[in-house]
């Protein structure tokens, strides 16, 4: 299939959003919800949804059709719509926070950090044609039926090696500006974040699950986690002695189960409750010790409740103050 028509300057990068959706499944509804704002903040770009049947012709066809896993997949069809068609492509878990126009002034190609060592490839742009993505779709087809992992074969990894080789050209965001972590904050608070311009929230959009699947389950699953976490901790521990968590680690595991589910939460509340409960319970039976991370919780109590009075929908207001609730009397029973 040919690519439709594009922007003719290509001194600029073409007012087009690209999403990837491989398989038979429907894209599931909070997807769906982060497209729409896309669209919502750029009503003059065009959006395209490009499914298996209306991919244009390929010129890595064989590493594709060669490619195992989902994941792979995408990582080199990326690449090759983007050296096609130009315009902005992005994961369909990349939530939007503001417009890219004022972050596009001048740009020909862009990619953002991830953290300190590691290149993004879940939100990517470029002119058509523009060389640096021309080399990389280049390198892949000429890397055909090697055995190289995912990371290698197309993806982050791969993006990083093409950039230093051939950096020209290319303008390096900042990791805030689509990476910040934890990413369900931006999106509560936009003015509080002016140099983040979309947010990653990790749901594996790659790995078509079936509609069986939910976010609500994949809940169920990093509670399970943090749970067997912390009864690996307090395993290591003898009964009568005080088990002093990382409590950093502990709170980056809560975070990244809140940061999969909390734009999707709206039904099945007093389940998710139950689920916070058992976290919470878990927490106590492992004797956790927080008093000298006072200071720290009551900062976050805080900012807790002014995100509570500034929030718009009642369902997320229900859930901001059950947490700030179970948080004091956490805090309550521990300084007793």
């Amino acid at each position: 299939m040919t690519p439709p028509p594009l922007a003719d300057n290509h001194d600029e990068i073409p007012r087009v959003v690209h999403w990837l959706w491989l398989g038979t499944n429907a894209v599931p509804p909070i997807f769906e919800q982060y497209a729409e704002r896309w669209r919502t903040h750029h009503p003059e770009w065009e959006t395209r949804l490009w499914r298996e049947d209306t991919l244009p012709t390929l010129s890595c066809q064989t590493l594709l059709d060669a490619a195992s896993g989902f994941k792979r997949r995408y990582d080199i069809l990326r690449l090759e719509i983007l050296r096609q068609c130009g315009g902005v492509i992005v994961d369909m878990d990349v939530e939007p926070i503001r417009p890219l126009d004022p972050l596009l002034r001048g740009v020909r190609a862009f990619v953002g950090r991830l953290g300190d060592e590691h290149i993004g490839n879940q939100v990517l742009g470029a002119t058509p044609r523009h060389p640096f993505f021309e080399r990389a779709v280049e390198d892949l087809r000429s890397h055909t039926g090697d055995s190289r992992n995912s990371s290698e074969t197309a993806g982050k990894g791969f993006l990083k090696q093409v950039l230093t080789q051939y950096p020209d050209g290319v303008t390096v965001f900042p990791s805030r500006t689509f990476y910040y972590e934890p990413s369900f904050e931006p999106p509560r608070r936009p003015d509080d974040f002016p140099d983040v311009y979309a947010v990653h929230h990790q749901l594996e959009s790659y790995a078509a699950v079936p509609q069986t699947e939910t976010v609500e389950r994949r809940f169920d699953q990093f509670v399970s986690e943090v749970t067997s976490a912390l009864k690996a901790l307090s395993g290591t521990q003898a009964a009568s002695t005080p088990v002093v968590a990382p409590i950093e680690q502990i709170l980056a595991r809560l975070a990244k189960a809140e940061r999969r589910v909390r734009r999707a939460v709206s039904s099945d509340e007093h389940r998710h409750r139950a689920q916070l409960h058992a976290v919470r319970a878990e927490l106590e039976q492992a004797g956790v010790r927080l008093d000298e991370y006072e200071r720290q919780w009551r900062r976050r109590l805080e900012e807790a409740q002014m995100r509570l009075d500034d929030a718009q929908q009642e369902q997320t207001r229900r859930d901001q103050r059950s947490v700030v609730r179970r948080l004091q009397r956490l805090l309550a029973r521990w300084r007793k």
